[in-house]
């Protein structure tokens, strides 16, 4: 199905769709510092956990990593880097701090409730339920967008210059146009504890945990990433 919907685009159309989804990749890598958090002092899974996500929302970089199992919190860092294309201009890649912010915004403006905590030896389960704007159909529905404005110039034969203005202004309108927290999921935090403390497993970037923190972002992002194989 793949090589059928790709079989009638012009070379430049599939070039846009790679522009398109750099652009995309590129935004959403502005997380990519957002988790770099940490605690202080030997405390439950539970207040672990507490910390972590507070400090995820204050956009906390300089905590310390102790409630983190790894080194740098990265399960969004290097977002899709082996799909980064090393041919790409700065303009392709990257749009700027402005839009890394209103990213971050959203990102970090989410609401969670602790629901449970299970503990057996040294591990333990933390159960989360994060409320957030719905960041995943936001992003299905600007990537629709882009895909049918970057289309619709191309046959007007607008430069790229153009096109590139009118992408930003669709990805800015609708993302900043989210105002309502509807997307509201569950999902475990596990923990490790060690000589320093309970640790915050390492997360998956396309687990559940990151998929929920970001209102289902992380799925949207790979499931773009597999329809076209990028």
């Amino acid at each position: 199905m793949r090589t059928t919907a790709a079989s009638h685009i012009t070379e430049r159309k599939v070039g846009m769709m790679k522009r398109i989804f750099s652009i995309i990749v590129s935004v959403t890598m502005c997380v990519a510092g957002l988790m770099a958090l940490t605690g202080c002092g030997e405390v439950s899974p539970t207040d672990t956990v507490k910390t972590f996500l507070d400090a995820v929302k204050a956009k906390d970089e300089k905590a310390a990593l102790t409630v983190y199992a790894e080194k740098e919190v990265d399960f969004f860092n290097g977002l899709f880097e082996e799909n980064s294309g090393k041919d790409e201009t700065e303009e392709d890649s990257i749009w700027g701090e402005s839009f890394q912010k209103i990213m971050a915004e959203k990102l970090s403006d989410f609401d969670y409730e602790i629901v449970g905590e299970k503990i057996k030896g040294d591990k333990a389960k933390v159960t989360v339920k994060v409320t957030t704007y719905p960041m995943g159909s936001t992003l299905t529905q600007i990537y629709t967008d882009m895909v049918e404005k970057a289309w619709s110039l191309m046959d007007d034969e607008a430069s790229d210059e153009e096109i590139n203005a009118a992408l930003k202004k669709v990805f800015q309108d609708k993302w900043e146009g989210m105002t309502e927290k509807t997307y509201s999921h569950k999902t475990n935090i596990t923990l490790t504890k060690t000589d320093d403390g309970w640790k915050v497993d390492k997360i998956n970037k396309y687990g559940k945990v990151a998929n929920v923190l970001t209102g289902g972002l992380m799925n949207t992002v790979k499931a773009i990433n597999e329809e076209w194989d990028f």
